[in-house]
């Protein structure tokens, strides 16, 4: 018992240069396994927890104290204050993990690969630490990040609805939060470089929202797809959703009509699944692009409106009778034009009489 107890704490000694990066790994892989939507209030609670005590750290370390100093005589705050940094770099892995599953799932992958390039460029620059960059400045833009994040997804979660007036509220109550902290903080810190920090952070969101590069949080993409016909029915079950495609039943990885083989009386369907919280209430619109020589143009913007509440996301279709042979594209689009997700297929035209056997899905 003794040796294995040698063991282990010289492995962690061995180990010290690396404990932010094991601990923020720890964090990102905590989260991938107990994440639930992002309108769960447990969720919800325990990233406000996870801001408290990563905010908390970050201040006491960087006024150069330990939790210890505050409570002598307590011998918990003795031990954790020898894991100060360790707890830090959790709070904010199951924080930052969180934000980016998130952000990962709304968005494109395009859209999504943006804010994990500066996630990771932030994470490297944290474990390497250049000697150029203050020790506390890649923590203190880590920690605002989740602030940040937090806020722009709650606030249109809280509100119901997607837009410019939501996405502004949360980046106004991110800044309100800084500039108080800082305020209260005041001659304990530099506050110029988090005055810096968070003007920075919200110019880089609001440049994303702007260019449409922002993932449209909260609602995500649960399903799309191509279909030669859907018919809606009512069960005991309720509501449900037949989708018809030609897909063989051994594409298991698909059961979408790619190609579509398109016969005179067939009408194009697309079928989709909109995740949204449990109060929402917004118009998503359901847009069909077809590839022209040289540019893709959009030939129709229908409205859907959903409503919040389904784990497996509002379900709706719309269809088109008038197309052309060649590529095409289905976007799902918020109503101020952020790109929740797509699709792509190849229409083919064909007789009347060509033979297909299409297979349902119920959804």
């Amino acid at each position: 018992m003794e040796a294995t107890k040698q063991k282990i704490n010289h492995l962690w000694q061995v180990s010290t240069p690396y404990h932010a990066l094991i601990f923020f790994a720890a964090g990102f892989l905590f989260d991938i396994f107990t994440l639930e939507e992002v309108d769960d209030l447990l969720t919800v609670i325990s990233q406000m927890i996870y801001l408290i005590v990563a905010t908390s750290l970050f201040l006491i370390t960087t006024e150069g104290y330990k939790l210890s100093n505050f409570l002598p005589n307590k011998s918990w705050a003795l031990k954790i204050s020898e894991f100060e940094e360790d707890i830090f770099h959790f709070a904010l892995g199951a924080l930052l993990n969180a934000f980016t599953l998130y952000f990962f799932k709304s968005g494109t992958f395009f859209n999504s690969m943006i804010f994990l390039v500066f996630l990771s460029s932030l994470l490297l620059l944290n474990e390497f630490r250049p000697s150029f960059l203050k020790h506390d400045l890649i923590p203190a833009i880590l920690l605002h990040t989740c602030f940040i994040s937090f806020t722009v997804i709650l606030a249109p979660t809280l509100l119901g609805k997607m837009g410019t007036l939501p996405f502004l509220l949360g980046v106004a109550v991110y800044l309100l939060i800084i500039f108080t902290w800082i305020k209260l903080r005041r001659g304990r810190f530099l506050a110029k470089s988090q005055v810096t920090i968070a003007t920075c952070l919200a110019a880089f969101f609001i440049l994303m929202y702007v260019f449409r590069l922002f993932p449209p949080v909260p609602l995500s993409l649960k399903k799309i797809g191509i279909y030669h016909k859907i018919e809606k029915m009512q069960t005991e079950e309720g509501t449900r959703y037949l989708a018809f495609s030609s897909s063989p039943w051994w594409h298991f990885w698909s059961d979408t009509s790619t190609p579509y083989m398109a016969r005179p009386s067939d009408a194009l369907h697309v079928f989709t699944r909109v995740f949204a919280p449990a109060g929402f209430a917004d118009t998503v619109y359901i847009e069909w692009w077809w590839k022209a020589p040289n540019k893709w143009i959009r030939s129709d913007r229908i409205p859907l409106t959903i409503t919040g509440g389904r784990r497996d996301g509002f379900r709706g279709f719309a269809y088109k009778n008038n197309y052309d042979e060649g590529e095409w594209k289905v976007l799902i689009t918020t109503s101020d034009g952020l790109e929740i997700g797509r699709t792509y297929f190849e229409v083919k035209k064909v007789p009347e009489d060509y033979s297909l056997t299409l297979n349902s899905k119920a959804y």
